[in-house]
């Protein structure tokens, strides 16, 4: 549902570049703010005071709500059906409505101390047509009606039917439910706990960070970061005011997904999946009558992450021969900003299974990968397994979610930097300058806090000072007042940090050339870590009988160990060797890491250890190979390179029986 909002909003900023005279931008802004499709209810006000007691039915479920109140003890959640009547658009009484009380405080939400003027929310049933399009129609009759309330009785209402019918979940809330989290955690012993939220509020001073960005571009104006944190971290704030108005709509469209979407994704897996597991191990009595069922909605609120991560990618009509169960579209959320960033640089993979659809049999490694990560952790949390697969899982997750942020700063730093302006025309380098913006918003955090010296500097400057100088209407032929990025120098900064980023080479891929199906000049992919950097990778690795060019997947035929038996001995005898100073490796990347103000890790440093030794031997392999190619006229084949598919664990498929309805 949370799609179909990003999807209108995209059609109306779309619609915004089209029309001068139409309010398409405040239309997004309605949108973006108070959501469109997910969870609508009523906010009925009753007229009179309630004369007894409801009748508590028996509690449907339990929840670990995680909530920011610290007096709630209740977990148990009751149901209360209602029964109105409906708007048939001319304000008058038609069809009957249902409705749902949900609450785990039945006291509070129904007061019997004689009070008046008691708001109900009243969720309306799956499918309803409240407020589609706008329409009342399908609402709750107002500004009067009547209702039965299960367990009670009769009761009568007045509400506007214009305003009083919303929606529970909106893109604006989930930045603003990060803030409530930040505000609670900060006044109560600090967020550390919470490590990438701690990131996000000490670089940027502001508890809803991401609704912060947007909202100032919605409104043309200047972002208003703390002062103090402006001089002491090394940044500015932006002024969307300079900005084209294709620039902004494609900030905007943008950053909804990378900062809002992101955070309330890492949200439901750190607070309600991660914590809940580990608050059922220590408190089973705090999860009321039900402890199982509430171990349940911890499970469901990972399954949550996954669907809104996914958005509407995944879903296919069960009649539909030609879609496949693996992308049957893209949606408009993380899944969709990781599969067009992934055709870009080439990192994709064939299907096991192709059919007939639009994604031409291919997918994103890097999505395949991430929802494998969501089926292990889920299976962890099933068992249990709090601090292991969990843990692993989730940290895997939010680093991958880490790399369309540099792939989308990488395609706009060449775009700008580019002197072709034929390919990448005025509008093209409008639309990167609005993205660049938002995936260095979302990155910036990260990248100050974990950055080799200040070299999170270069990729800053540099693009900040391309991004503050861009000017719409100025064409190539103006001189200087086009100031173009240098795209080595943050391309260079960028890799540096790769290794402690926890991304690799291999997640980010090179940028390629529709054109010819090869990379443009200088955007080849790196080869490992260190001073394998400026190492690069020649070619796109691709399957002979498909004419697409890929980056290799699991799926791919060829591989490191299997294409190529004459690098077979060589690479073993390095990986020998490479075990040989394993100790002595562990021991100077812990110093440092302790000097540089990190916890040791052992299980993070071991992996970043055989990461980068995997790099190495599929670099050492490449060059191997392609000095041989060079020496061979037979061949009219490029080197396909891949590195070996790490093994997986055991993992179950995600069950599409959990009950979602969690508490937020």
């Amino acid at each position: 549902m949370i799609d179909l909002d990003q999807v209108e909003i995209n059609r109306l900023l779309s619609l915004d570049l089209q029309n001068d005279d139409a309010n398409w931008l405040e239309k997004a802004r309605y949108v973006y703010e108070n959501g469109m499709h997910s969870g609508p209810y009523a906010m009925l006000t009753l007229t009179a005071p309630m004369e007894h007691s409801v009748t508590l039915p028996e509690p449907t479920k339990a929840i670990y709500a995680n909530s920011i109140s610290p007096d709630q003890k209740s977990h148990d959640v009751y149901e209360f059906s209602v029964l109105g009547f409906g708007n048939n658009g001319n304000n008058e009484m038609a069809t009957p409505v249902q409705g749902m009380i949900r609450t785990d405080d039945p006291d509070r939400i129904f007061p019997t101390n004689g009070s008046t003027g008691h708001p109900l929310y009243v969720s309306y049933p799956e499918g309803s047509t409240c407020l589609h399009d706008g329409n009342t129609k399908g609402c709750f009759a107002g500004p009067t009606g009547g209702m039965v309330l299960q367990g009670y009785g009769g009761l009568d209402y007045t509400y506007d039917p214009n305003t009083d019918n919303k929606f529970g979940a909106s893109l604006k809330g989930y930045s603003e439910h990060e803030g409530l989290r930040m505000y609670y955690c900060e006044h109560h012993g600090g967020c550390d706990q919470y490590q990438e939220y701690e990131r996000y509020y000490n670089f940027y001073g502001i508890l809803d960070y991401g609704n912060h960005w947007i909202d100032a571009a919605f409104h043309s104006k200047t972002t208003e970061f703390p002062k103090n944190l402006l001089m002491r971290q090394g940044y500015d704030n932006v002024d969307f005011s300079k900005m084209s108005r294709r620039s902004r709509n494609a900030f905007l469209s943008t950053s909804m997904v990378s900062m809002n979407v992101f955070t309330m994704i890492n949200r439901l897996m750190v607070e309600f999946a991660r914590d809940g597991c580990k608050k059922h191990e220590t408190d089973y009595s705090a999860y009321g009558s039900q402890g199982k069922i509430s171990m349940d909605s911890v499970v469901a609120s990972w399954d949550q992450a996954a669907a809104i991560y996914a958005g509407s990618a995944l879903i296919a009509p069960e009649d539909d021969e030609s879609s496949t169960e693996s992308e049957s579209s893209s949606g408009s959320l993380y899944f969709h900003m990781v599969r067009e960033l992934a055709e870009d640089f080439g990192v994709l993979e064939e299907l096991s299974e192709k059919k007939n659809n639009s994604n031409n049999g291919v997918s994103s490694v890097l999505n395949r990968k991430v929802l494998q990560e969501f089926q292990v952790g889920k299976l962890a949390l099933t068992q249990g397994d709090c601090d292991g697969d969990l843990e692993r899982a989730y940290l895997q997750i939010t680093q991958s979610m880490r790399v369309p942020w540099i792939q989308g700063i990488l395609r706009a730093a060449f775009v700008l930097a580019s002197d072709d302006t034929k390919t990448f025309d005025e509008t093209r380098r409008a639309e990167e300058r609005g993205r660049a913006e938002a995936y260095l918003a979302a990155l910036l955090p990260d990248l100050h806090a974990f950055s080799v010296g200040d070299s999170w500097k270069d990729v800053y400057d540099e693009l900040r000072m391309a991004l503050d100088h861009f000017d719409d209407t100025t064409t190539a032929s103006s001189g200087n007042s086009k100031r173009r990025p240098d795209y080595h120098k943050i391309r260079d900064a960028l890799e540096t940090n790769y290794q402690i980023l926890e991304v690799t080479c291999d997640d980010v891929g090179g940028l390629i050339n529709p054109n010819t199906g090869g990379y443009y000049n200088n955007t080849r992919p790196c080869g490992g870590y260190g001073d394998s950097m400026s190492q690069r990778r020649e070619s796109v690795s691709y399957n002979s009988n498909n004419s697409n060019n890929f980056a290799g997947g699991a799926s791919s035929r060829s591989s490191l160990f299997g294409s190529h038996k004459s690098g077979l001995v060589m690479s073993g005898l390095f990986v020998a060797m490479a075990f040989f100073f394993v100790s002595l490796s562990v021991l100077i990347v812990t110093v440092r890491d302790r000097a540089q103000g990190r916890p040791a890790d052992l299980r993070r440093t071991a992996r970043r250890l055989a990461s980068g030794a995997m790099s190495q031997v599929d670099d050492w392999v490449s060059r191997r190979s392609n000095h041989e190619e060079h020496n061979d006229d037979s061949r009219n084949y490029r080197y396909q390179v891949q590195l070996q598919s790490m093994p997986m664990a055991s993992q179950a498929p995600l069950d599409p029986d959990y009950d979602a309805n969690i508490m937020l």
